[in-house]
């Protein structure tokens, strides 16, 4: 669908399209600068389930069924039990349970999008990563350790690694690349392109395939 629409656009000149093989952050993570929120209070925002090693989940799966409340999730991520169970038909009480259930699960998650600007982030870029094999691993949960990073994930194509950067400013920006990154292990080679604007932030998909 993605590949018909943009092959009608005359303004589109270049694409490149890789498959995410496996995630290592894509939640939420202390922003690093001045904050509101308390390390007590950002550890109460974050999901249990997506911190819980997978052996310890519950085992649901995604059903069929599921979807008409996983999109009606993806349309309004705060909307209340009973305009779900409108949604899907449902009683509420088994639109509650069911939500529980894929949560305590790890199939279903939620993620919040910020002002960056009041959190004193200025300064963002994506990065793509050559890493040795035997090293992806290690650099991948090395960098979603950092809370400087909120999307790291192993993917195909001409490099095997990409994550999102936020620092306070292009300085910080410069001295993360030169500094920190230069420690890790196996990592060959590294693109940066700096984030001018976001056009859009929402995620279309509430859940995943565990």
């Amino acid at each position: 669908m993605l590949l018909s629409q943009l092959s009608v656009g005359r303004q589109v000149v270049d694409l490149e399209a890789y498959c995410l093989l496996h995630l290592f952050a894509t939640g939420l993570s202390a922003p690093p600068g001045p904050s509101d929120l308390s390390c007590g209070e950002i550890a109460q925002l974050r999901s249990p389930a997506r911190d819980r090693p997978s052996i310890d989940r519950p085992n649901a799966k995604l059903q069929d069924s599921d979807w008409p409340l996983v999109q009606a999730l993806a349309d309004d991520g705060r909307a209340p039990y009973r305009q779900l169970a409108a949604r899907t038909h449902w009683h509420e009480s088994t639109v509650r349970r069911r939500v529980e259930e894929l949560i305590a699960s790890g199939v279903l998650f939620f993620d919040l999008d910020l002002a960056s600007d009041a959190f004193g982030i200025r300064s963002q870029a994506l990065m793509w990563m050559s890493v040795a094999p035997t090293n992806l691993r290690d650099v991948g949960q090395a960098l979603a350790s950092r809370p400087e990073f909120p999307f790291v994930a192993a993917t195909t194509g001409s490099t095997n690694l990409v994550a999102a950067l936020v620092c306070p400013d292009d300085r910080s920006l410069y001295e993360y690349l030169t500094g920190e990154m230069t420690g890790l292990d196996g990592l060959t080679h590294i693109k940066t392109a700096p984030v001018m604007q976001f056009v859009k932030m929402h995620a279309t998909m509430a859940a995943r395939q565990t």
